[in-house]
């Protein structure tokens, strides 16, 4: 599996003007709704609220991996959103220019730590994280996500 096939152009969203994780969840969400990756939205968010939490998914480096594994997910997917001047995490850490938001089946067994292992790893690379938080198109985050 490669992360870029969990992944749609049509799920990146650019400079996106929010002001709460929530809204940024509600957006993000709502393009996996759009592209049936998911059959109900409200549903996710919950479980994305309830994950969160748990613990704060704001992994530092100015990015954040909020991930829910539930039934309201029709498929394995990643929408990502890119806020400038950065969203207030509310967890004290430096505010979340890049958001990877997660989607997995409940059914999926532990697809979602591969993936959450996968992007980590990637994430840990100084130039492959420059590289995608300096991206200015959808294409641009698109090739490089296929690299994972």
């Amino acid at each position: 599996m490669n992360i870029s096939d969990l992944l749609i152009k049509d799920n990146i969203l650019l400079n996106l003007s929010v002001s709460s994780k929530l809204d940024a969840f509600k957006e993000l969400s709502s393009k996996l709704l759009i592209n049936n990756c998911i059959n109900d939205q409200k549903e996710y968010i919950n479980a994305l609220i309830k994950r969160e939490q748990e613990f704060s998914t704001n992994i530092g480096f100015g990015i954040a991996i909020p991930h829910a594994k539930d039934k309201s997910v029709n498929k394995a997917s990643i929408a990502i959103g890119t806020f400038s001047p950065g969203l207030n995490y509310e967890d004290g850490e430096a505010p979340v220019k890049l958001m990877f938001l997660l989607a997995v089946p409940t059914e999926s067994d532990n697809l979602h730590l591969e993936i959450l292992k996968r992007l980590s790893r990637k994430i840990i690379d100084t130039k492959f994280r420059e590289n995608l938080l300096s991206a200015k198109t959808v294409n641009d985050i698109f090739k490089i996500m296929e690299t994972i």
